[in-house]
């Protein structure tokens, strides 16, 4: 039981944290020393295409404007907003103009999980730190309403296998509109993949998306990954600074 705390408490940790760093290595000229650069090197030519890289340079200078907000005249001060307010936009119709919900992304399910993909997910909307992702699913047993809340979570993969990021707060929503699930119910899973500037650069090399339930291994070694990744881009940020 103890256990089982403890995994759940480091996974939020770690995805809270997420927040943090795009605070801290998100922000542009001003406040973050090599992201840009980093950037250059998040691949085009996978699953999503160019997707990522405008992603990141997108919310990196909604980082730079909102520090930009924070200094200067009254002039540069509603520049910046006009800045903030332009790329924000470009951020609630990326999902959109990219093509993503086009883009289905490889869906597997872990063992022991009563449910099998019928629809891979695909990315429907984009926002700051989060991307809600969007598929169909088919129970292979029954399952009731409140159990089925521990297979809401998902582990995202890059091309080597490599765990970068997790995905929370699954929703399943059969189309037969009841709350519990019969065997051979088809219905949506919507479900959130925590995305930051650390880690974005597995989002260009995507592999696959697993699900997994709550208590996972898989869970545990993404979340693992997730805090090194950070650790390291936070390394790197003050190594630029000359620290």
């Amino acid at each position: 039981m103890k256990q089982n705390i403890f995994k759940s408490a480091a996974l939020a940790a770690v995805i809270a944290l997420t927040g943090a760093v795009f605070t801290s290595c998100g922000g542009g000229s001003g406040s973050n020393s090599g992201s840009s650069s980093d950037s250059q090197g998040l691949a085009t030519d996978g699953i999503l295409g160019s997707f990522p890289q405008k992603y990141f340079e997108c919310m990196d200078g909604i980082n730079t404007a909102r520090a930009d907000m924070a200094v200067g005249t009254s002039e540069e001060h509603d520049a910046a907003k006009a800045k903030l307010d332009e790329l924000q936009e470009q951020l609630k119709t990326m999902a959109e103009t990219e093509g993503l919900a086009s883009i289905e992304i490889p869906t597997e399910v872990a063992e022991g999980i009563p449910f099998k993909v019928v629809k891979p997910l695909v990315i429907t909307n984009v926002e700051d730190r989060q991307l809600t992702l969007e598929g169909e699913v088919e129970s292979t047993e029954a399952v009731d309403q409140y159990k089925v809340l521990n297979y809401g979570y998902l582990v995202a993969y890059d091309k080597d296998g490599k765990p970068f990021t997790v995905g929370q707060h699954g929703q399943y929503a059969p189309e037969d509109g009841k709350l519990d699930w019969a065997a051979g119910t088809k219905g949506k899973l919507t479900i959130y993949l925590s995305i930051a500037t650390f880690n974005i650069e597995g989002l260009g090399r995507l592999g696959k998306l697993l699900i997994v339930d709550s208590k996972a291994e898989a869970l545990k070694e993404a979340a693992t990954a997730m805090s090194e990744l950070q650790s390291a881009a936070m390394q790197k940020a003050r190594e630029a600074r000359g620290e």
